[in-house]
């Protein structure tokens, strides 16, 4: 059996389902999901509580029982009050994690590492974020097929699946808040939309631009179109899932760095997409194969 910790949004459980499947599949062995860090978290934390997010998927993937969890992890279901308390059940956490060699660790999140899919024994825990298509380049058809939405679109989503679906339609992905106060993160800029816009009508494109954000308000003022069909995705299609489903349906993309997005782009089945983001500002396996970093796109002016 092998067990993935989950921890973070969507995005990043997705990345941590992957890898999961891909080194379950590689031993023939069942997959289960560890959703103990996600349930455990404390209530006066500092950044957003994240909840379970691949309930919307029809995932092929158990939950790990806390006995499961505890091969591995001591104390998994154990949810201290007191500081001293959550001191040292990290302690022995450590203690244990090191001492047993099925426990996995991403040992750099920012590179890929092909030891840690090849050295997976077949009865293991992975704990990482794995955020690099190469962990699953050898089920990525597979996981494209698997990872259907469980809900379909209804509404006013389903009437803009529809104007998508008519269109050159290209998701632009602006992820702000956490973004902005987090120096390890970047963001879109409008002058990265308006480059990368350009870069999209010079291949011959006529785009109707679609924007999906967790800042709207900014958005609305500050995303210009130059002229072209632009349509500001808000709340009125329905909650964060619609809109990752909406974006999906999308041709082309100019992605923030961020796995929500990426995910959307990687999931689009349109064959001639083109996905176009700023550098990752550390690692340099974040892109999945064929993406543009703007970085080496030049559009002058006309």
């Amino acid at each position: 059996m092998v067990i993935v910790k989950l921890t973070g949004g969507m995005g990043n459980q997705l990345f941590q389902y992957a890898m999961g499947r891909a080194v379950a599949n590689r031993h023939n062995v069942p997959l289960k999901l560890d959703r103990h860090f996600l349930d455990n978290q404390p209530d006066n934390q500092p950044f957003a509580r994240r909840n379970y997010a691949l309930d919307m998927f029809t995932i092929n993937a158990g939950r790990a029982s806390a006995a499961e969890v505890s091969r591995y992890v001591p104390l998994a279901a154990y949810r201290p009050r007191l500081r001293r308390q959550r001191y040292g059940q990290r302690l022995i956490q450590r203690v244990v994690q090191a001492l047993n060699p099925h426990y996995i660790t991403e040992e750099n999140a920012d590179a890929y590492n092909p030891n840690s899919l090849s050295n997976a024994p077949a009865h293991c825990y992975l704990d990482g974020y794995w955020q690099s298509e190469k962990y699953v380049d050898s089920i990525r058809d597979e996981l494209r097929a698997e990872l259907n939405f469980v809900r379909p679109l209804t509404g006013k989503a389903a009437a803009l699946a529809d104007v998508i679906h008519s269109c050159q339609a290209v998701c632009i992905h602006v992820r702000r808040t956490d973004f902005l106060t987090d120096s390890q993160q970047t963001t879109l800029t409008t002058s990265q939309i308006e480059q990368a816009t350009t870069y999209l009508i010079r291949q011959g494109i006529s785009p109707t631009l679609f924007v999906f954000s967790d800042d709207i308000p900014w958005c609305r003022q500050h995303v210009r179109a130059g002229g072209l069909p632009l349509h500001v995705v808000d709340e009125a299609v329905g909650d964060t899932d619609t809109s990752f489903q909406l974006m999906t349906r999308c041709r082309h993309f100019i992605l923030s760095v961020s796995t929500f997005g990426w995910w959307a782009a990687w999931l689009a089945a349109h064959p001639e997409k083109i996905v176009l983001h700023p550098r990752h500002p550390r690692s340099t396996d974040w892109a999945a194969d064929g993406w543009i970093s703007l970085d080496t796109v030049f559009t002058p002016a006309y």
